[in-house]
Parts: C-alpha cells; structure tokens; sequence
C-alpha cells in the first residue's frame, strides 16, 4: 500500500462563509478588475466588455461609478496596490474579456 504524506500535517478543512454582500440595490461603487490588457485582440475584447457592463448595470442597478484596473500579467495575482484601490468599493467584477 502506498500512502501520500503531506509534510506540513494532516489537512484540516475550515468552515468559511461567504464573504458579506450588500443587496443589488444598494450597489452603487463597482470596480472592474481585467485579468490581461492583451485580451483586446480578442473576439469580447475587454474595452468592449466595459462598454456592454457600463450600459447594462445601470440599467439595472441604477446610477452605478466604476474604477477599472487591469493585471499586469494573467497567470499572476492582482498587484496588492490594484487591489487596495478596491478597498470600500461595493462590488469588483473580474473579467476576462474573451
């Protein structure tokens, strides 16, 4: 019998909840996080993408601000400074516009 070890321990599941959401309603300061400016060649460009979600969440959620940062390199996390400009934002959408 062969067993697999896991140097740092046995693993221990966490329960978590669900991060706190404000009703739709109340949503008026989204930001828009794009995973890779490359995108733009793209069939859904990401520009395009703005355009569709800047129209059409307005329409839904009434009078909306948007803030847009972009990740410097896709297979990488946002830079921690990019995601501190989302601090007190009430909603980001991350997208990859293809």
């Amino acid at each position: 019998m062969i067993e697999i070890v896991d140097p740092r321990g046995p693993w221990q599941s966490q329960a978590v909840g669900l991060a706190p959401r404000q009703p739709a309603r109340e949503l008026r300061r989204i930001g828009l996080l794009c995973n890779e400016a490359s995108v733009a060649h793209g069939t859904m460009h990401f520009s395009r993408y703005l355009r569709i979600l800047r129209r059409v969440l307005p329409e839904r959620l009434g009078d909306v601000e948007f803030t847009t940062e972009t990740k410097p390199i896709l297979t990488r996390p946002a830079e921690q400074v990019q995601l501190e400009r989302f601090l007190g934002w009430h909603a980001v959408i991350n997208g990859l516009g293809k």
